[in-house]
């Protein structure tokens, strides 16, 4: 029953993911570390209870978080296959079907998608990150996400998948 607060912890995933999703379409090869202090300043400037906590921290905390986000974006630009642009790579990627004449709304955001679908031949992947360890709620997201997807195109994706950047680890899915 205890509220909640940002910590250095908390704040890490939100922050490597932003980073991730920077550099997907970052220009170049950015070093690991730009990318989360990049990520780190647009999170600041946020409407949520995030960038207030962001711009509080004193140095100590700054380098705490910095340190562990810029190892789970190592870690991702290091084992995730680069992404080619052909692939149509789309980081926070929003899903979301009306149904019921709008009064019942399914809505999601998937850490990132790749491909695309062919009329009816699946062909969109999609990918959910990870900066903890394994649950089987991942999997129950990503099928939710796939039910969304499938709802709002017609087309379910072709393949699911979660990628632990911690341990540089894929568990995949076909849907």
């Amino acid at each position: 029953a205890e509220a909640f607060a940002w910590t250095p912890a908390s704040a890490r995933g939100v922050v490597a993911h932003k980073a991730i999703e920077l550099s997907i379409s970052w220009r170049g090869d950015p070093a690991p570390g730009l990318l989360v202090d990049e990520a780190i300043a647009r999170l600041e400037q946020g409407n949520d209870s995030l960038g207030p906590y962001l711009a509080a921290l004193g140095e100590g905390e700054r380098a705490e978080l910095h340190g562990e986000a810029t190892g789970r974006v190592a870690m991702f630009l290091e084992c995730f296959p680069p992404l080619e642009a052909r692939w149509r790579p789309v980081p926070e990627s929003r899903l979301r079907a009306d149904l019921c004449d709008d009064r019942v709304v399914l809505s999601g955001k998937v850490d990132l998608t790749v491909g695309r679908p062919d009329g009816v031949r699946a062909g969109k992947v999609l990918i959910d990150l990870k900066t903890g360890g394994f649950s089987p709620d991942h999997a129950h997201d990503l099928r939710f996400y796939a039910l969304v997807e499938t709802l709002r195109l017609g087309t379910p994706p072709r393949l699911l998948a979660t990628y632990y950047l911690d341990g540089g680890r894929l568990l995949d899915e076909k849907v």
